[in-house]
């Protein structure tokens, strides 16, 4: 895994501006490291998140990954994280806790209350 990481999604067209754009990065982590993902989480995004195009970030952890959500709303667009932020992606104390490669989740079934499918 290189120091620079650029995490970017393209979603396809769709015509109604209420359906969620998201970016899902589902980061595994090496056995015994959750207390440290707790930890490096308290302490926030290493970068400025009102910075970006996105309207909401989540992070959801089970002792084996972190599932990063990034969210946009409006049109479908490109979400992605720019070039100074992922400079500092992953960071080192992050390096030590990844299993492997961070790998970004396609969505499979979305359900939003008051949007029909067209």
């Amino acid at each position: 895994m290189g120091s620079r990481a650029m995490l970017v999604l393209m979603t396809d067209p769709i015509d109604t501006d209420r359906i969620p754009n998201y970016l899902i990065v589902v980061a595994p982590l090496k056995a015994g490291k959750l207390d440290r993902v707790r930890e490096l989480l308290a302490k926030g995004p290493p970068f400025e998140l009102d910075k970006t195009a996105f309207a909401r970030h989540s992070v959801h952890v089970t002792d084996q990954e972190a599932v990063f959500i990034f969210e946009a709303e409006g049109r479908p667009a490109t979400l992605a994280l720019t070039e100074d932020d992922a400079r500092v992606l992953p960071t080192d104390a992050w390096m030590d806790c990844l299993a492997s490669r961070p790998r970004v989740a396609r969505t499979a079934f979305t359900w939003q209350r008051g949007v029909r499918d067209s």
